[in-house]
């Protein structure tokens, strides 16, 4: 047997070379207890990739990082004044910078579109610029995801209507919590939305939705965490057959599905939730 045929769980030192029985292994109160025992804010930081400052706690969206093209790609380069940024995140803010300082008139550009890169002036009107004047206040979204904090009646929210409605109605009120002036995401009514995150102090497009997958990936953690107020009350939860599937019920429906396109499924409906109960409040 190879080790290609086999399947296994590193979490449990487990190995089988039957996929069911690898599945079922998943369910078990033992894999459970371990990934909830290994489920922490630290996990969030696990997989990082430094030079491109890409973070995230799943290792698929790390290894797909590694392959894609903004991990390779070369310096980026500012056409109006030729300076070279290696990350694109400071190249996005200082075209920000550099596009406001350029455009002190901007009826200049009437009837012109310019893309650069991510950036896009479109009817002598540049979003970023405006975020950054009328929400210049809003907090950044590294700040939101360490301030995200749950109740108790949350989880069992969640439990009940399943992960998508779950974190969606979290992440929502939280949003509505902040308001449109302090809130770090904003959203551009289009055919196809383009959120606007808040990050180091500027406006910039989450192309890629990464800041957005890791605020949505923050909230799904500080969930996950309330399963320890479960156990409290109730301690005995082990002891029975009833309390053992009560449990297992329970962090199947904070899971994130247990398939990627699963994931995915879930990822789009709290995106498209954001978009339909948030106020959009760019031009």
């Amino acid at each position: 047997m190879t080790d290609s045929q086999k399947y296994i769980c590193n979490l449990c030192s487990y190995i089988t070379n039957r996929k069911s029985d690898y599945l079922k292994h998943g369910t078990t109160i033992k894999h459970l207890k371990q990934w909830e025992n290994n489920t922490s804010d630290a996990l969030i930081e696990k997989y990082y990739c430094e030079p491109c400052d890409f973070l995230t706690f799943r290792r698929y969206d790390y290894n797909r990082h590694l392959l894609s093209s903004k991990h390779t790609k070369p310096k980026f380069i500012c056409k109006n004044c030729e300076r070279e940024y290696k990350f694109k995140k400071k190249y996005e803010q200082h075209m920000t910078t550099c596009i406001k300082e350029e455009s002190t008139d901007l009826s200049h550009i009437q009837n012109t579109t310019f893309i650069c890169k991510n950036l896009t002036i479109t009817n002598n009107f540049n979003i970023n610029v405006y975020l950054n004047n009328e929400y210049g206040n809003a907090i950044n979204i590294g700040d939101f995801r360490k301030q995200v904090t749950l109740s108790f009646d949350d989880l069992l929210y969640t439990k009940q209507n399943g992960y998508a409605k779950g974190i969606s109605k979290i992440f929502i009120r939280k949003m509505e919590e902040l308001g449109p002036c302090h809130r770090p995401i904003h959203c551009k009514n289009s055919k196809d939305p383009q959120f606007y995150v808040r990050d180091d102090n500027n406006w910039v497009e989450d192309t890629e939705h990464n800041e957005l997958n890791m605020a949505i990936d923050s909230v799904a953690c500080a969930q996950i965490g309330k399963i320890k107020d479960w156990e409290k009350i109730n301690p005995n939860w082990s002891e029975t057959n009833e309390g053992q599937k009560e449990y297992i019920d329970l962090v199947k429906c904070v899971l994130n599905g247990t398939t990627h396109s699963e994931q995915e499924k879930n990822n789009k409906l709290i995106k498209r939730n954001i978009r339909e109960n948030i106020e959009i409040c760019v031009p």
